[in-house]
């Protein structure tokens, strides 16, 4: 975690982690209450994701909230990041331990036309708590 920073807010209730999920010591964090993942998950590669998604899971604490944005297109369109995380997959790495609800998807196709991208593309939001 040489490259890595910790940065702690003053009342030392929070702390923000600046590196990458699988370096990140699990005596160095414990539990966590909550999780905001803008950019993570839709960073790694599929073959990854579930080593992620354990992971993530392992840290939860039992009433952990998690905040998730993907990006969803067809991969034929586009495969670069942000990677497409299609709802599906979603539900299959988080599903079996986490309540998942939708609370938004945002049309991004016009956006997401400069990029090559023809079909759809949607950036969502969901809220995801243990069961």
């Amino acid at each position: 975690m040489s490259s890595s920073r910790i940065r702690s807010m003053m009342d030392d209730r929070i702390h923000f982690f600046n590196c990458s999920v699988f370096d990140l010591p699990r005596s160095l964090c414990g539990s966590v209450d909550c999780v905001y993942d803008r950019g993570a998950l839709v960073a790694v590669f599929p073959p990854e994701r579930e080593k992620y998604a354990l992971l993530v899971l392992s840290l939860l604490s039992p009433n952990a909230r998690y905040l998730l944005v993907t990006v969803d297109y067809p991969v034929e369109e586009y495969q670069k990041d942000p990677l497409s995380v299609p709802d599906d997959v979603v539900h299959s790495l988080f599903g079996g331990s986490l309540q998942i609800k939708q609370l938004e998807s945002v049309d991004m196709l016009e956006l997401a036309k400069r990029f090559g991208v023809k079909s759809y593309c949607y950036e969502k939001v969901f809220i995801m708590a243990k069961e």
